[in-house]
């Protein structure tokens, strides 16, 4: 006799790790920690420095929001702000653009010495992705390894992701180890392509390849290949600019 009643219906969640555009239940949404624009009860995680991409969740919020990013062009002459603002709005066109086949292929690199203010300029534009962001928090820099860097750029999705402070090294070793970084991020955004790896039985493991575009700061180029450089749309930051 108990086991011919009804049981409960077996409750199913899903939970998202990444951001961007994806669809649920047959609609588009466009995902960030904590939730999603365009459908509701949606449970999104990011971790680690990643939990900084929240969006407003408010009408007011995000009115407030638009009047604050306007303001962000009168910050700097318009042939230095005007491409790092205009990141902002690509961001969240690349689900749309790779489905047609016109993917942004290049990565924004605001160069300038220190003092110029290029990583409070870059971080203007990611907090568009999020009121925390700024000059002191950023989700990543030089100093992650080269997997965390192309983890991060796969997990932001149809997001910029802003990696701050290529600067000179002391050494050679840690040059080298810099323009590999930099050499990495540029193939990757620039094709959309991660290295293929073996699992530990041999069988092929399944490529995370970059889904967003890439912002860079850095006090000078970085030494790599000619088409890694190409790959590159430099903005100079000056003093007083």
């Amino acid at each position: 006799e108990a086991s011919n009643k009804a049981r409960p219906p077996i409750q199913r969640e899903a939970e998202f790790a990444h951001m961007g555009w994806t669809t649920i239940n047959g609609r588009l949404a466009y995902l960030f920690h904590g939730g999603a624009v365009g459908v509701q009860g949606v449970s999104v995680e990011l971790e680690g420095e990643l939990t900084g991409y929240c969006l407003p969740s408010t009408v007011r919020d995000a009115q407030r929001a638009i009047h604050a990013s306007l303001e962000v062009l009168n910050v700097a002459p318009a042939p230095v702000v005007i491409p790092t603002y205009a990141f902002a709005f690509l961001a969240p066109l690349c689900h749309f653009l790779h489905r047609a086949n016109y993917p942004p292929a290049f990565t924004l690199y605001l160069a300038g010495g220190t003092g110029t203010r290029k990583t409070t300029l870059a971080a203007l534009v990611l907090a568009h992705f999020g009121a925390e962001w700024n000059n002191k928090r950023l989700p990543a820099n030089f100093n992650d390894t080269s997997n965390a860097l192309m983890q991060k750029a796969f997990l932001c999705k149809d997001a910029p992701l802003l990696v701050d402070d290529f600067r000179p090294s002391a050494t050679q070793k840690e040059r080298r180890n810099l323009d590999e970084k930099a050499q990495r991020l540029a193939t990757g955004w620039g094709d959309y392509a991660a290295r293929s790896r073996l699992r530990a039985d041999s069988s092929m493991d399944a490529t995370k390849p970059p889904r967003g575009i890439g912002m860079i700061t850095g006090e000078d180029a970085p030494n790599i290949t000619e088409s890694g450089t190409a790959r590159f749309y430099v903005v100079q930051v000056g003093r007083r600019d």
